[in-house]
């Protein structure tokens, strides 16, 4: 997120320019992809290449230092640890858009 100010006339107003806004968090991909259960179906919601999804996807499993995702013949499962981090951050992701929607009106 860049944050700057911008002189507009006699006052200043904070711009804020949040690329994020516009494509998908990788965090909002693995959830797309474990309500889907496929690359293809995460990359249909959310207009992305399969390869964006395995990508990002993987990029997570980096980050965290953990499997979220394996692979058995040509299927993808999530690992346990996936599968506990799924539930955590879909509940917490819920709770965001619930709260946005309550107190902001915000049609998601």
């Amino acid at each position: 997120m860049n944050l700057h100010l911008r002189k507009m006339g006699r006052i200043n107003t904070l711009v804020v320019n949040d690329k994020s806004s516009s494509s998908p968090s990788e965090r909002e991909i693995f959830l797309s992809f474990c309500r889907h259960g496929s690359l293809s179906g995460a990359a249909e919601e959310l207009s992305v290449y399969a390869s964006t999804v395995s990508r990002s996807i993987g990029n997570l499993e980096k980050k965290l230092n953990v499997s979220l995702v394996k692979k058995i013949g040509n299927k993808l499962f999530l690992t346990e640890i996936g599968e506990k981090y799924y539930e955590n951050i879909n509940k917490s992701f819920s709770d965001i858009i619930s709260y946005e929607k309550k107190n902001w009106r915000i049609r998601l």
